[in-house]
């Protein structure tokens, strides 16, 4: 008779669900542990130091459900200091993005002051560019209300209605403009090259305004 290989049946060490063969060896720190499919992608994922926060948390929160209340005591050791790492690395960026906040803050004072660095060009001159960071891009969008106030009897009063919309646009600009200048703070930058504006017509008589550039970091040459 032809013999039969028994199957080897093992229980998860985190959610306790048996497993057959030999499961997944995840947890380096004790490998005579192995863990199920379905708990092995969490538990991945926090091992991962690149992995995005909202990841981390949605990795804690799902172990946190499949975990059985009787873990074996170095299970959950190694399941805390992996919490507990994942929350440190929350909490590092989550004070670097209130930094590079600042920073922003920072710079688009500058900018109001006239003393930031913006060009349509590709370089500025008496600097040199350290970094090239990404583009930025910032938009506003004119709604219904305003070309129904400054379009309508436009014949009648053609100069005064120019003036109002070039104002209105002017306005735009300056928003948009802010708005660019905060992405290039909040990427670390001091200045941003390349600027170029597009103009896009919606339906309902809606207008956008689009900015976009290079942020880059430079100092005096």
């Amino acid at each position: 008779m032809e013999r039969v290989e028994p199957i080897i049946m093992q229980s998860c060490c985190i959610c306790g669900n048996v497993i057959r063969d030999s499961g997944t060896k995840i947890i380096r720190e004790a490998p005579q542990y192995v863990v199920c499919k379905s708990c092995v992608r969490p538990l991945k994922t926090l091992m991962d130091p690149e992995a995005a926060s909202e990841r981390f948390e949605n990795a804690m929160g799902n172990l946190k459900e499949r975990a059985m209340e009787t873990l074996e005591p170095e299970v959950k050791a190694l399941l805390k200091q992996r919490f507990q790492t994942a929350r440190e690395i929350i909490a590092q960026r989550e004070a670097e993005h209130l930094n590079r906040l600042d920073y922003a803050k920072k710079i688009l004072e500058e900018y109001r002051n006239n003393r930031f660095l913006m060009t349509t060009g590709f370089e500025f001159q008496g600097y040199r560019i350290l970094q090239y960071h990404k583009v930025v891009c910032a938009e506003v969008v004119l709604g219904t209300g305003f070309f129904s106030e400054y379009l309508a009897g436009w014949s009648d009063t053609m100069g005064e209605k120019s003036g109002a919309f070039s104002n209105k646009m002017r306005e735009a600009r300056e928003e948009v403009m802010a708005d660019l200048v905060k992405e290039c703070g909040i990427l670390g930058g001091n200045g941003i090259i390349g600027i170029a504006f597009n103009y896009a017509m919606f339906a309902n008589n809606m207008i956008g305004v689009v900015a976009s550039g290079t942020a880059v970091t430079v100092e005096k040459a």
